[in-house]
Parts: C-alpha cells; sequence; structure tokens
C-alpha cells in the first residue's frame, strides 16, 4: 500500500506522465529535434505536428505557454503505427513518420492523427464511432476539415479535464 501513495504522490504532482493532461494549466510542446541521420522529411512532420497541436489545445480551451504541462512528440522511426500515445505515459505522442508519408494527402492524415491522438493524451482511451469520417477521435476516421467535431469534444470531455471541459458534469 506504501507504493501505491508514493505513485499516487507523484502521479498527481506530475499528472500528463501518469494520467490526462490539465487543459487549465498551460501547456508547453516539445518536439523532438531531428537527428542527422534521419530524413528532412521529418522536419515537415514536426512543423505539422506542433501546428496541428497547438490547434487542438486552442480547440479545446487550452493555452501552448510554459509553466504547467509539458507534452513531448517524438517521431518513431520504428513505430509500427503511424501514430499512438501509451496509456501509461500520456504525455508522450509518438509518430510512425514511415507510415505518415505513405498517405496520398499527407498534411491532412497528419493534422487528424495529431488531433486523435492528443484525445488520448487528454486521458480518452477508446473511439467514438467514425460517423462518416465526422469524428476524428474515432478509428481510421478523416474529417476534411482535419478539427475536431462537436462529438468529439463530447467524447473527449468524458475523460478530460479543465478547458472547455471544466464545465462538464458527466464523467
Amino acid at each position: 500500500m506504501r507504493n501505491h501513495s508514493i505513485v499516487t504522490a507523484l502521479c498527481t504532482l506530475f499528472s500528463a506522465a501518469c494520467g490526462r493532461i490539465d487543459l487549465d494549466r498551460p501547456i508547453a510542446i516539445d518536439v523532438a529535434e531531428l537527428q542527422p541521420d534521419e530524413p528532412l522529411n521529418y522536419r515537415w512532420v514536426s512543423k505539422v505536428a506542433k501546428s496541428a497541436l497547438t490547434q487542438a489545445i486552442a480547440d479545446m480551451g487550452g493555452s501552448v505557454g510554459e509553466g504547467g504541462e509539458v507534452i513531448h512528440v517524438v517521431a518513431d522511426k520504428d513505430a509500427k503505427l503511424d501514430g499512438y500515445v501509451d496509456s501509461n505515459d500520456r504525455s508522450t505522442m509518438h509518430l510512425g513518420v514511415k507510415w505518415i508519408l505513405q498517405y496520398p494527402d499527407k498534411d491532412l492524415h497528419l493534422r487528424v492523427l495529431v488531433i486523435h491522438e492528443f484525445g488520448h493524451m487528454l486521458g480518452r482511451d477508446g473511439h467514438p464511432p467514425c460517423n462518416n469520417d465526422a469524428n476524428a477521435t474515432a478509428q481510421n476516421c478523416l474529417p476534411a476539415h482535419g478539427k475536431y467535431s462537436r462529438s468529439d469534444v463530447a467524447w473527449i470531455c468524458g475523460a478530460a479535464t479543465g478547458g472547455v471541459c471544466g464545465s462538464t458534469i458527466d464523467r
């Protein structure tokens, strides 16, 4: 039981590492630097990912800045998926660049992938229905506008804390 108390205290102190990101605190975005042996198109992925993440944070009522949460974006050349967030460490988004670069509309796919994974960073597991490509948080959905739908926000708010979810009563 003592170890559980220590883990609980650490998770409270570093909420993004163990649970979800708090949208009421500023969120700093740390995009991993390009390594010398990586292709230059990884730079494009980093730029688009940071832009999409900044927009997703704003759409959810959060703000980008220092002094609060830090979320990390890592280009994972060995990833078996185009993107994922480990539920044991919601502070890091892994992007499988080699998979992303194979899509016909790379820009839209990457933007939707980033906001999809950000929903997991905010604490939501699983996926809602695709609903004719309307929901970015659904599995294998590609909304043409590349933003959250109202259904996405409502679904994310079932687990998220702060921001537009701060007034949500049902959790």
